[in-house]
């Protein structure tokens, strides 16, 4: 062995078959290229330094030439917006997607310090000779992989190329916090584990929906990667390839990690390996190891279900085969066996030895013992069949997704949304068909669909499949119920129902501290779900409280500049927003936007995000300039990495708009607005919830601008809309309802405008608190119309009522204070009431000359 073994290689290493003696372009785009990582039939990947924030990263370019450059062009596209959506700890990150100005495709992504796992293990954890301990610390590197593995399953991806090479480590540093430890209940820390990342995830799962993208990808997966494939695999079975082709080869890495030998005599030629893959029997762990002492028989078990031919007989997930790994090294009974009463004792034993030494109270406990063991049994088996269940499930869902959403491309300009609505609708429809009498699958279907759903705005929708998928699984209190009640809380949320966005949540959380533990990533996720319900209701001490809980349990779990706790952060945000407290909330929403530059660079979704919540912070703070320079930075990047047709993109958009009519241009401001409205009627159809927000703003800068009579149906369109969609005591159809009042008051009907804003203002004394300066807004545009109409004793309360809420917040020389007083001085005046008049006169203050 070498000193070159201990240096730090890193992501995307190249094969061995690379070339080394091709000519390195100088830059590419604004990169500049130090090495070729990897090539392959894809494309290249380099090792290159970014200026902007400076970086060594792995910079992915397109192949190009050939009959086949839209197929690559659309995969690569493909697989760099769902690497974007993979955002784990133990799974290389995605830093940008785009263009280069020469019109080259590119990606990047972390590069991560490290060695290949199995060069890793060699080195670093006793090549083929490990200790016992060095042992249980590759087992529980394993685990980690696993955990990695099954959260892309739960996200449909499937990798399809597992193997050592495409695991990188890097080498732990005392307890610096590097985890190689599962997430599971039964997970060992060990500060020896270091850190894995999973490269290369995504291409073969894409590749799925597409067959001669499929025959393209299996081009270049087969190439030096035969030893891991599975058996379907081998045989080029397309369909039946799924979540359970990673789990065998995830059992080939393990085999692997115990004894530095492949299972199978792969040798020889390309079809003999295939052969051996699907026809010989995996060589008994014993006689490949080196070791120098006895594998235990479950290690054995769990290795050889994992390489069960047939995948009906294979651990069901990643998840299970990583429960398994951690039940062993807890001395726990292991699932993969059908467990006998004296193995379950004899594991009852080994894990209490100081009892079991006492020899004859065991013998005289024994009876009673078998008694328990057995009940033990029945547990254990109800636990399996459960994993076996939920796998079983996991596939179904994906394969019923893959079908029905076969013909929605994501990259298709101008026409994205329209097919996923559609492909949702279809599917909707199709659901009880497709799995009667399998009420667990329907259910987590449904779910699926309501994500989906929800994520386009169309809460109403999401909703029902929701409350539907709750149904199905009747009185179940398993994780899959809290996924679902969080979902149906944060949807009932945007829909402003917060009492019952509240007791999902409250149930969410019990479910969640149960199974999953008062101190775990979702636990604190559903602190944040009640913190944001609490806060719906008024009670902002107690969600102030349970927002700062789960950020502190998000900090402790992933780190204080975790992309995890800066969602939690995003919660207090929102409680600081509502509070009016807009300062605390832009120190919140920059602290946010640091931790996601600091993470992903300044090309990312979640950067995208966070700049556009910058950008309201500084709205609501006054700052129209640093506001414009936020949201213009979100769309650029929005628009680089989706295209012009992107929901976020809208979303940029039309908060722009609102800048815009701020400064006082409202042409420009309109022009946004209908460029808005025609991206939302392309994705959404007209009868949608996105096109009637859209339909609502573009109404009040109409009104606002001169020209009430063209507002005026936008308006009625966008009210009858927000009222179906949301319902009628909604919080956000309070603000059309108040600027359909106002409109009506200025075109001077004073009447017809008593209606809408009486509407509005009763959802907001339910749901604002007593000093709310909306509710104050509404009042004072109501006693104005109730001016007009000599309604005075009326007007009188609630315009006084305005100007105390106007004067607590803004003191008596605040513009809207003095608004209120003018308002008052109007009445008076009109009311005869010379003197009050007066009096209210001398606080108004005159405007400089």
């Amino acid at each position: 062995m070498t000193d070159d073994t201990q240096l730090p290689t890193f992501a995307f290493s190249a094969p061995a078959d690379t070339p080394t003696d091709v000519s390195l372009p100088e830059h590419i785009g604004g990169f500049q290229i130090v090495s070729v990582l990897g090539r392959g039939g894809m494309g290249i990947v380099y090792e290159a330094q970014q200026e902007t924030p400076r970086r060594r990263v792995a910079l992915k370019v397109i192949a190009s030439g050939g009959h086949s450059d839209e197929l690559r062009l659309r995969l690569f596209r493909r697989e760099a917006e769902t690497l974007a959506r993979l955002v784990h700890p133990n799974i290389a990150a995605l830093y940008e997607a785009g263009r280069t100005e020469d019109g080259q495709h590119f990606f990047t992504m972390e590069l991560v310090a490290g060695q290949p796992l199995d060069h890793y293990v060699r080195d670093r954890m006793g090549g083929d000779t490990p200790t016992p301990a060095q042992l249980r610390d590759r087992l529980r590197l394993f685990a980690a992989i696993c955990r990695a593995v099954s959260y892309a399953h739960q996200r449909g991806v499937i990798h399809r190329d597992l193997k050592p090479g495409n695991v990188l480590v890097a080498d732990a540093r005392g307890d610096s916090g590097a985890t190689g430890a599962g997430s599971g209940s039964h997970a060992s820390a060990s500060s020896r584990i270091p850190q894995v990342k999973i490269l290369d995830f995504g291409l073969a799962r894409i590749a799925d929906a597409d067959s001669k993208a499929s025959q393209l990808s299996e081009l270049g997966d087969i190439r030096g990667t035969v030893t891991y494939m599975s058996p379907e695999q081998a045989r080029g079975a397309g369909p039946e390839i799924d979540l359970r082709s990673d789990v065998y080869t995830l059992g080939v890495v393990l085999y692997e990690l115990i004894t530095s030998r492949f299972p199978y005599d792969a040798g020889g030629s390309f079809v003999a390996a295939l052969r051996a893959i699907g026809e010989q029997a995996p060589k008994p762990l014993q006689q490949t190891f080196r070791g120098g002492y006895r594998i235990d028989a479950d290690l054995q078990t769990i290795v050889t279900k994992a390489l069960e031919k047939e995948p009906d007989r294979r651990y069901a997930s990643a998840d299970a085969l990583a429960e398994d790994v951690e039940r062993y090294l807890a001395n726990e009974p292991i699932l993969a066996h059908r467990p006998s009463t004296a193995y379950l004792l004899r594991k009852s034993i080994s894990r209490h030895r100081v009892v079991a030494s006492l020899g004859a109270a065991i013998l005289v406990l024994l009876a009673a013992g078998a008694v328990v063991m057995t009940l033990q049994a029945q547990r254990i088996r109800r636990e399996r069949d459960r994993a076996e269940q939920e796998a079983a499930r996991a596939t179904a869902i994906n394969q019923f997704l893959e079908k029905t959403f076969g013909a929605a491309d994501p990259w298709q300009r101008g026409t994205r949304g329209v097919s996923l609505v559609e492909a949702l609708k279809r599917a909707e429809g199709e659901v009880h068909g497709a799995f009667a009498g399998q009420p667990s699958v329907e259910a987590g279907v449904l779910l699926t669909l309501a994500r989906t759903y929800s994520g386009l705005g169309q809460y109403k929708d999401a909703e029902s499949l929701l409350r539907r998928s709750l149904a199905l699984r009747g009185t179940e209190k398993t994780v899959a119920v809290a996924d679902t009640l969080g979902l149906l809380s944060r949807t009932l949320q945007s829909l402003t129902r917060y009492p019952e966005a509240l007791a999902a949540a409250r149930e969410e959380l019990a479910i969640r501290t149960r199974l999953q533990g008062p101190d775990s990533g979702p636990t604190a996720e559903a602190l944040d779900d009640v913190a944001t319900g609490l806060d719906g209701t008024g009670d902002y001490k107690e969600a102030e409280k349970l927002a700062a809980q789960g950020l502190a349990i998000r900090r402790r779990v992933f780190g204080p500049r975790s992309e995890e706790a800066a969602e939690s952060l995003k919660t207090i945000a929102g409680l600081a927003i509502v509070q009016e407290d807009y300062e605390r909330d832009a120190r919140i929403n920059d602290e946010r936007l640091s931790i996601y530059r600091e993470k992903y660079g300044n090309e990312h979704p979640q950067v995208a995000g966070a700049l556009n919540d910058v950008g309201i912070s500084r709205i609501n703070t006054g700052d129209l300039a640093g506001a414009e320079k936020a949201l213009s930075e979100s769309l650029a990047i929005n628009r680089r990495l989706f295209g012009d047709d992107y929901p976020e993109v809208a979303v940029n958009i039309e908060n722009l708009s609102y800048v815009t009519s701020l400064q006082g241009r409202p042409a420009e401001s309109i022009g946004s607005l209908e460029q808005v409205l025609a991206i939302r009627r392309r994705a959404f159809g007209d009868d949608s919830e996105p096109v009637a927000r859209t339909l609502a703003n573009l109404a009040a800068e109409q009104s606002k601008s001169g020209n009430p009579a063209a507002a005026e149906p936008l308006y009625r369109e966008a009210v009858e809309k927000l009222t179906r969609f949301l319902g009628p005591d909604n919080l956000d159809l309070s603000e059309a309802l108040t600027g359909q009042g106002l409109n009506f008051q200025r075109l001077g009907r004073f009447t017809e405008a008593e209606g809408p804003l009486r509407h509005a203002l009763a959802i907001r004394v339910a749901s604002l608190p007593a000093d709310s300066q909306d509710t104050a807004r509404t009042r004072l545009f109501l006693g104005g119309v109730l001016a007009k109409q000599k309604k005075y004793a009326e007007a009188e309360e609630l315009l006084r009522l305005s100007e105390e809420a106007f004067r607590k917040k803004e003191g008596p020389a605040g513009s809207n204070t003095q608004k209120a007083i003018q308002a008052q001085v109007d009445l008076y005046r009109s009311w005869g009431k010379a003197e009050k008049a007066a009096a209210l006169a001398a606080n108004l203050i005159k405007p400089a000359s």
